[in-house]
Order: C-alpha cells, then sequence, then structure tokens
C-alpha cells in the first residue's frame, strides 16, 4: 500500500538541540526506544523501520499483566498499522492511549480534547478498552514511537495535521453512533463507503477495526459461540478489508479524490453487499453440514438464516419501472424471492421496460401500515410536515438552554367513558403563565415554525402513554414513560383538531406541541375514541398536559452545587438501607454496599462534579458536565424527553440532581493518599469504608448486556 500521509521530502524540520530531550519529565521517556529521532533527524516523518525497531524492543521485554490474546491482539494491530504506513492510525491510538491513561501529560493542541468522552468510548469499542489490557502497555502505547512532545517539536506540521485528523474525527462520532442503529436495524454491516463517509477518516486500520467491532453488534442473531458463526464474521472482516482496499482506489484516481453515487447505485451496491454477505454465509453452512454428513434442515435455523428471512426484499427500481414504494433494503434468501422479481446485479443494470398493475390511490379496507425497521418520517411522514416540532433557538451568545417538565396544565387523567361519549377536559392557563409562552413563526414558505427562547420561556404539550395500573403515577414515572396513543383516539383542543405522530411513520409515539392553540384563561380539551362500548383498552391509558420551562448550562451548575447532599447525609442513608430496619420481611443479604466512583460514560475518569437524581435507588454517580453535554441540542436548546439517569433511567431533570458529598469526601481522601485509580469503595454497615482494587471493572453498559466475549477476528 502507497504511504499517501508523508509530507514532501522538500519539507525539512529542525532536527533537536542536544540535551533538549533532557528538558521532558521522566514518565514522558520512551524506555524501549529512542527518546527522540537519531541521526536521520531530518527526514519528513519516522520511518517504518524505526517504528518496527521500537516494537521489536519493546515485545522482547514485555510480559503481559492482563489478558494475554487482547496484548497480543494490539501489538498486532500496531505491527500492521506501521508495515501498512498508517500513520494516521498511529497517531490517533496514540492519542487515545495518552489521552485515556494520562491527559496531564498531552500536549498544549490535546488540551481542549481531553473531555471527549464519547470518542473516546467509541475508540473504546473499535481498539478494545485501555482498561483491558496490561498498564505497561498502555504506557508504553501513549509513548509510541515517540513521546508526544518530541513528535509535536520535531515534526511539527505533520503532528498539526494529524491533530485536526483526530479532531473531526471526534465531530463525526455522534453520527457514527446514529447510524449504528442503522446498520444493525437493516441486518447489514457498512460498506467500506458508508464507513469512510461517515467517520470522514482517511486510515484503512482503524476504519477496519471499526468495520470489525460493528459485526457482533450487526448480527446480533447469532451465537458467537457457534463455529460457523464465529467463522462467517471472521471471513466478513476479511472481506470488507479487500472491499476497502477496492474503495481507496477508486477514491484515489477519482476527480478530486471525491467518489459518490446516487440514491439508486447506493441502494443497489447495499443490495449486492448484503448478497455477498448471504452467500458467504450460506457456504459455510453447507460446508459445516457436509463435515457433519448432515441434510440441511428447514426446521432448524441458525441466528444468521432466522436474521435474512426476517428481513423483506429491497424494493429496486429498474429504469422505465414505476416504484411501488420503497422497503428496507435486507438479506433475502434466493429461495424466498418471488418469481419474476429483478435481481441487482453489480454494475448498472440494463434498461427493462416491465409492464406493472396499477396501484389503487387508497389502501384497501382493513389495510394497517406496517412498522419500519428504521424510521424514515422524511419519507413516511411527509404529510404531516405541518406537524414537526418548531425550531427553538437560543439567544445568541448565551449559555446553552436545556428544555425540560416543569409541571402540569391538566394532571394525569384516564379517559373512562371516551368510547361513549365526547369527554370534555377544561384547565386554564392563568394570565402571567401566558405572556411567557413561546411565540413562533415561519421565516419562509413551507418552512418551519422558529422561535427565540430564553429562561423565562414555557412551552405546553399533550402527552398520553399507557398506564395498566389503577394509580395514577408520580410525576417521576410519569416524564420517564414513554408517549403511547389510545388507538383510535381523536382530539379537539378550543374547537382546533389535533393530528397525532405515531410510531408507524416515526419509529415512536410523539407528544403533540399545542402552545400556538392555547388561549389565555380557560382552555376546552375534548377527546373520543372509537372502539366498541364493551372495549375497555383505553382504560389503560393516561393523558395530560405537560408544561415545559428552560434552564442554562450555567443556572443547572449553580443549582446543583447549592443542593449538596452532605456525605454525613449520605452515610446515614446508607446505613439505614444496610441495616433493613425492624421489617421482618426484609432480609439485609450483603453487609455492605459497593459504589462505583467513575463516571457511568466514559467509565475512564471520576466524576468532576459527582451528581445523581433524587430519584435514584442507588449511590453510583456520573459526571454532571458530561451529561449535560451529551443531551441532544438543536439550535443551542436541548431536546425535552432526553432527561434519565444513565444508570437505572429515572427521572434526571435539572431540578431533581444533587451533587454527592460522600463522593467529594472519598475523592479527596484517594487523592490525598495518591490512590486516584481507585475504581471501587465498599461501604460498611458502621459507615466507614475502604477501596477495593480490582484490574478492570465492568461499565454499566456491561452490567446490563452481560459478559462480553472476546472475538479475535483477525485469526
Amino acid at each position: 500500500m502507497q504511504n499517501h500521509n508523508r509530507l514532501p521530502v522538500s519539507q525539512q524540520v529542525v532536527q533537536p538541540q542536544p540535551g533538549q530531550a533532557n528538558l521532558l519529565s521522566p514518565q514522558l521517556q520512551n524506555p524501549h526506544g529512542p527518546s527522540r529521532p537519531t541521526s536521520h533527524a531530518l527526514q519528513p516523518w519516522y520511518t517504518t523501520q524505526e517504528c518496527l525497531h521500537v516494537l521489536d524492543s519493546f515485545e522482547m521485554t514485555f510480559a503481559s499483566t492482563a489478558e494475554p490474546r487482547i496484548d497480543r491482539f494490539r501489538l498486532r494491530t500496531l505491527r500492521e498499522a506501521i508495515q501498512a504506513e498508517d500513520w494516521v492510525f498511529l497517531s490517533i491510538h496514540q492519542f487515545y492511549c495518552l489521552l485515556d491513561s494520562n491527559p496531564a501529560a498531552a500536549p498544549e493542541p490535546l488540551h481542549s480534547l481531553k473531555e471527549s468522552y464519547e470518542a473516546l468510548t467509541a475508540l473504546q469499542e473499535m481498539v478494545y478498552p485501555n482498561i483491558q489490557s496490561s498498564a505497561g502497555l498502555i504506557s508504553f502505547f501513549s509513548m509510541f514511537p515517540y513521546p508526544i512532545q518530541i513528535i509535536a517539536q520535531q515534526w511539527r506540521e505533520e503532528f498539526k495535521r494529524h491533530v485536526a485528523e483526530f479532531t473531526r474525527f471526534l465531530s463525526r462520532v455522534p453520527y457514527y453512533v446514529q447510524h449504528k442503529q442503522i446498520w444493525r436495524e437493516r441486518k447489514i454491516p457498512p460498506l467500506p463507503r458508508e464507513l469512510f463517509e461517515v467517520l470522514q477518516i482517511d486510515s484503512p486500520m482503524l476504519l477496519h477495526l471499526a468495520a470489525s467491532s460493528l459485526l457482533p453488534y450487526v448480527f446480533y442473531n447469532l451465537n458467537t459461540r457457534n463455529a460457523v458463526d464465529c467463522q462467517f464474521m471472521r471471513d466478513v472482516s476479511v472481506v470488507f478489508g479487500r472491499e476497502l482496499a477496492q474503495y481507496r482506489q477508486v477514491r484515489a484516481n477519482s476527480p478530486n479524490g471525491v467518489y459518490r453515487l446516487s440514491q439508486h447505485d447506493a441502494e443497489l451496491e447495499v443490495l449486492s453487499w448484503g448478497g455477498k454477505m448471504r452467500d458467504m454465509f450460506q457456504s459455510l453452512k453447507s460446508i459445516a453440514d457436509a463435515a457433519l454428513g448432515q441434510q440441511p434442515s428447514p426446521s432448524i435455523q441458525t441466528g444468521f438464516q432466522q436474521t435474512i428471512q426476517q428481513q423483506p426484499s429491497p424494493s429496486i427500481q429498474i429504469s422505465g419501472q414505476q416504484p411501488q414504494g420503497r422497503r428496507q433494503v435486507g438479506f433475502v434468501p434466493s429461495n424466498d424471492r418471488p418469481q419474476g422479481q429483478p435481481v441487482a446485479q453489480q454494475g448498472h443494470p440494463r434498461q427493462q421496460r416491465i409492464q406493472t398493475p396499477m396501484v389503487p390511490l387508497f389502501p384497501p379496507r382493513g389495510f394497517r401500515l406496517q412498522q419500519q425497521r428504521v424510521a424514515q418520517p422524511a419519507r413516511t411522514g411527509l404529510h404531516q410536515a405541518h406537524l414537526r416540532r418548531p425550531v427553538l433557538e437560543a439567544i445568541a451568545g448565551g449559555s446553552p438552554l436545556y428544555h425540560y417538565v416543569t409541571g402540569f396544565a391538566l394532571t394525569p387523567t384516564r379517559l373512562e367513558k371516551a368510547n361513549e361519549e365526547l369527554v370534555t377536559l377544561k384547565f386554564s392557563i392563568p394570565s402571567d403563565l401566558f405572556g411567557t409562552l413561546t411565540k413562533t413563526a415561519s421565516r419562509e414558505l413551507g418552512g418551519p415554525e422558529v422561535g427565540t427562547v430564553n429562561e423565562h420561556s414555557r412551552t405546553v404539550q399533550l402527552r398520553c402513554i399507557k398506564w395498566p395500573a389503577s394509580s395514577i403515577p408520580a410525576q417521576d414515572a410519569w416524564v420517564t414513560a414513554d408517549t403511547a396513543w389510545i388507538p383510535y383516539s381523536y382530539f379537539r383542543l378550543n374547537g382546533i383538531g389535533l393530528e397525532q405522530r405515531k410510531k408507524a411513520q416515526y419509529g415512536k409515539d410523539l407528544h403533540i406541541e399545542i402552545t400556538q392553540f392555547l388561549n389565555e384563561g380557560e382552555n376546552i380539551l375534548e377527546v373520543s375514541v372509537l372502539s366498541q362500548p364493551t372495549d375497555q383498552l383505553h382504560w389503560k391509558y393516561l393523558i395530560a398536559i405537560e408544561y415545559l420551562g428552560f434552564i442554562s448550562h450555567k443556572q443547572i451548575q449553580e443549582a446543583v452545587k447549592r443542593q449538596r447532599i452532605p456525605a454525613d447525609e449520605v452515610l446515614e442513608t446508607i446505613k439505614a438501607k444496610l441495616s433493613g430496619g425492624d421489617d421482618d420481611e426484609i432480609a439485609i443479604v450483603d453487609g455492605n454496599l459497593t459504589i462505583k466512583l467513575f463516571d457511568a460514560f466514559s467509565a475512564s475518569k471520576r466524576c468532576d462534579i459527582p451528581v445523581r437524581s433524587i430519584a435514584c435507588l442507588h449511590n453510583d454517580c456520573f459526571d454532571l458536565d458530561t451529561f449535560l453535554n451529551t443531551r441532544t441540542r438543536h439550535e443551542g436548546v436541548g431536546v425535552a424527553d432526553q432527561w434519565w439517569c444513565p444508570i437505572c433511567k429515572a427521572d434526571a431533570r435539572p431540578h431533581k440532581l444533587r451533587v454527592d458529598g460522600l463522593m467529594e469526601r472519598v475523592y479527596t481522601v484517594l487523592c490525598s493518599e495518591e490512590q486516584l485509580r481507585t475504581r471501587i469503595i465498599v461501604v460498611q454497615q458502621d459507615g466507614s469504608w475502604k477501596a477495593r482494587y480490582e484490574e478492570a471493572e465492568e461499565t454499566p453498559d456491561e452490567d446490563r448486556l452481560g459478559p462480553v466475549e472476546v472475538i479475535d477476528l483477525s485469526d
């Protein structure tokens, strides 16, 4: 593979003066290689031979203290990247290990990137979490092939370019997270083109690792303990590598290095890619059956066979053929394809004229729209474009605003007689509150409604949830429940009909924005349900009208710090929890309580501001700034329906958050004792606590998903 990342040879770099490397602190010296380039330092970048020499020297003396298989995989990955001259990967790998293990040693250009927890989490998925590798190995990686300060000084321009590459990669991680779900829903891993367009990083090794790490997530029905399934994922990884090399060659030969496909050709490409996955699996299954002397049984299917048979046939529009509605692209077994259906071939299909039957304008009676595997409201919800939520803009230059439910204009109500009569509900909007309601207007023909908001603004929405219990839920339970509309229900507010946005078009039921329909003073909501009088399904639902307010980032920080829970109060609560009280029906199994100290999002650092919700039953905390920064925002305003505790999904709206004084005390003690890497403490019944030392601790996500098996896809 050619090296596309080197600087021109004519670009010379100033060689460090004698003794200059001694200015570095001892922990930044590389014990397994030169601390700075040697006599040939005028080269435009370090060479393959230099890197391999440093790596060979390290491997001769290295002894794994963690999972040897993971350590071997990390070393082999680095060696392959060096041999391919993938310098972008080497730089990103070094930045990742440095920011994760020793962020204080990062040079100035990387200081602003230390808070990129989402990106570091994505790198953990692609490369393996550093905590699963030996500490000595990660320390070596953070200084490989040279300490970062030496690289920044010796190859200044190239270093700046690689920092820019890393920064761009960080900015693309949210898109990568979104597309992961899309690829999982369609049950086809990404093409090299798709993965490159999402990550926009020119590193073959990183793209290959990302694709390999996605396979167990995309093919979630596969059993990694099954030999055929495991070999299939290895083969897919190998095929992706070949396709990636071809894609990079095509892209390099394209004008200006830009390679684009039409939507039609992109769908054909995905179809061909999915067919290749199907054929690979069927071939492996046939070989395995033949080796066992078995005939394939139609009643016994592996996870992949079930996956491909669950997918509908993609609709491929051939030139001259009228579209009949697009379907989600997916795997389709050859023997399940309807007779006469066109089969997509690689390359450009010949134009054909296929006579299609007339399609009626209206669906037949009893037709039900099928749930989409991947919601595409821009297409299936186009008829409800006028219902899209207004675009709320924060005042320019101000602190980011967060949108959240503050109370009820109409408390949760059960509509027991809605299928027998027109139910009328009245509620009032006080004049002082009516004056704070957000005013919106369209700025262009066909455009969305737009409104400017501040900390005093309010909006109002109508929501319905499914709640079979006879009791009315508390506000904490209400705000964390998903919106779910009563089947065949109809609403009218002040004489204006309200349309519902349903799961079939949007992937989930959505609330109804009613701010613009309200009157000062009395308002009337009318509800009816079209069902048989004996049908009581609507009894299982509740409706309510919610007030929503706005609060700034700074206001949340100040309020949370004022509402700190003292350490002694936390300890008393824990002691009461462990004692069990006088209730004979409660038996305390463990005489202690385990509390995790690291942030629930990154699992790689302690919380700067440890907080938890007063609705949470656990004592684990998460970092306030990380929590706020991960809330989805549009035009500087956060989305209102994302206030859940990342650990237990309890109500975590801003006014529910509290700083945990015990965690602050623990951090102070551990810092004074230089035990900064402690991940867990154990609190006893008497309120005393001690640190628990472990090599690696599962993150909250791992707790929910169960044990993770390491699969080496490169064998």
